[in-house]
């Protein structure tokens, strides 16, 4: 890796954090990219079909080495076995930002969706940065990872963090956070209950 580079990653690391880890997709079906806002009869439908197609993937964490994404002051985030479209990102978006452009952040970003929270733990860092979308209790040490509450707004501005993990320019972390922010709404599920890790 050239020096230039490799500065670079570690300048990242230190600003958003990083991945470690593994987890791997299998395909399900493909769908209408927004069928959930709303009941649309048959012939919308199979228009939205295939104007806004969107491809269901099941995501599965590699229970040896699970995918984590690690913030600069020690917290540790995981999501866990969950449906995902790895970024729903509308057409008009798609030049600049595909769907799989940034999947490791696409991914926790729906099971937070999902779930309403995320799987966090919290290893002693001193001097590391605290990002400002991590709840309280996620920044509490713990030797296990528990399950955190996240609100809608706190996803959103963890997803523009990890797309800066992954490489994406600020022209990338805005347009995503202000599509997240004026379309998530459809996608926000009240979810209860912890779910279950296995």
């Amino acid at each position: 890796m050239p020096r230039s580079a490799l500065k670079d990653k570690q300048e990242r690391a230190r600003t958003y954090g990083y991945f470690t880890g593994k987890a791997s997709l299998t395909w399900l079906r493909k769908e209408c990219r927004y069928e959930s806002m709303g009941k649309l009869c048959a012939v919308t439908r199979f228009l939205f079909a295939r104007m806004f197609p969107r491809t269901i993937y099941q995501f599965r964490q590699d229970r040896a080495d699970p995918l984590t994404f690690h913030c600069p002051d020690g917290t540790e985030v995981q999501p866990w076995d969950q449906e995902t479209d790895n970024g729903s990102v509308p057409r008009l978006l798609q030049p600049v930002i595909a769907d799989d452009d940034f999947p490791k952040s696409f991914w926790c970003h729906d099971y937070g969706y999902g779930t309403n929270g995320l799987w966090c733990r919290h290893v002693l860092n001193i001097g590391g940065m605290v990002h400002d979308w991590l709840p309280v209790s996620a920044v509490m040490p713990a030797t296990e990872f528990h399950f955190v509450r996240f609100t809608r707004a706190q996803c959103d501005k963890m997803l523009c963090c990890l797309v800066g993990a992954e490489g994406g320019l600020a022209v990338h972390r805005q347009a995503i956070y202000q599509a997240v922010n004026l379309l998530g709404w459809s996608y926000w599920r009240r979810h209860n209950g912890v779910p279950a890790r296995e």
